[in-house]
């Protein structure tokens, strides 16, 4: 186990490719590992300088919230850097104020649209695959769109604001709220070790309270007819349909269209909630900065929950 404050030490004390062997890593390798700690690493030709003209090191910058704060090779002290590297590197703050998509969204589009195009109905929710660790997201295959695009002007509000928006890092005790088929949440799955560290929540990080951000395409239940050849279809589809066998109806949740966001506390044991909903599209695009500005005074009203999952504080008020 490294911490960041010796890392800095180290890499400022020999070249990375030399540091990296006696670490038993890459170079490369080494370089992600102090992109996620947020530890300043000497430019290009340092080494060749003479050792009498070489600036002195930089003092360690502040840990930004989110950050791990050590650095270990084995996954079991839940501070491993590779599941998450991109990700810190994605959250850095060249990237908080571009002109371009927020790189959390950039990064899981091609994942939602490979997953969209595996599905049998434009009105399913995409699943995507257990292992990948994306932006918390649900949408089905036609909401997409609208949903991505709301989750990305989300996240951009906040950080213009000067919150991080991250995909959590396995060393947080954090959980997720599950979502089930009606793109309900509805609590946190029971799930093993190994589960929880493949599934992180996104979190913004007002100040240094953690926030749990999820972005939602909500449904309802809709009676459809079976049509034959596999289809089903709403009853009024059905009525202007010819006959096709034997027909009967059945009840199933369908995506609306509209979206919802939900705040929510990381940590499991702290039971606080929020919602933003539309009732009709387009609307919550026009709420961001109310939605900012109502996370801003959640973060000032309760604090850090590390206190209240401990027990030290008013952490289970609801909202």
């Amino acid at each position: 186990m490294i911490s960041r404050e010796e890392l800095h030490r180290l890499v400022w004390t020999e070249p990375a490719s030399s540091l990296a062997g006696r670490l038993g890593v890459s170079a490369s390798y080494l370089v992600r590992v102090c992109t996620a700690l947020d530890v300043p690493r000497p430019p290009q030709g340092y080494w060749l300088t003479l050792a009498a003209r070489r600036p002195p090191p930089p003092e360690l910058p502040p840990l930004r919230p989110g950050s791990p704060d050590r650095w270990s090779r084995d996954r079991s002290d839940q501070v491993c850097i590779k599941p998450f590297y991109k990700l810190y590197a994605a959250a850095s703050p060249r990237h908080a104020h571009g002109g371009g998509p927020h790189v959390l969204v950039a990064a899981a589009r091609p994942h939602f649209e490979s997953a969209a195009s595996r599905a049998a109905d434009v009105d399913d929710y995409i699943e995507l695959p257990k292992r990948l660790s994306v932006l918390d997201v649900t949408a089905s295959v036609r909401g997409l769109p609208a949903v991505l695009d709301l989750a990305d002007r989300l996240y951009r509000t906040l950080e213009s604001r000067g919150h991080r928006v991250i995909i959590a890092g396995s060393f947080e005790p954090f959980g997720r709220l599950a979502v089930d088929r009606d793109a309900v949440l509805f609590g946190r799955p029971r799930a093993s070790r190994e589960e929880r560290a493949r599934r992180r929540p996104t979190v913004v990080y007002v100040g240094s309270t953690p926030i749990g951000i999820a972005v939602v395409e909500t449904g309802k239940e809709t009676v459809l007819r079976y049509a034959g050849y596999g289809r089903f279809v709403t009853e009024k589809e059905w009525k202007n349909q010819p006959r096709v066998g034997y027909s009967w109806s059945t009840v199933r949740w369908s995506p609306t269209g509209l979206v919802k966001v939900v705040a929510y506390s990381p940590f499991p044991s702290v039971s606080w909630r929020q919602e933003w909903s539309e009732s009709r599209k387009g609307q919550l695009a026009r709420r961001l900065g109310q939605i900012a500005a109502d996370l801003e005074e959640v973060a000032r009203r309760i604090g850090d929950w590390r206190g209240a999952a401990a027990g030290k504080g008013d952490g289970n008020s609801r909202r």
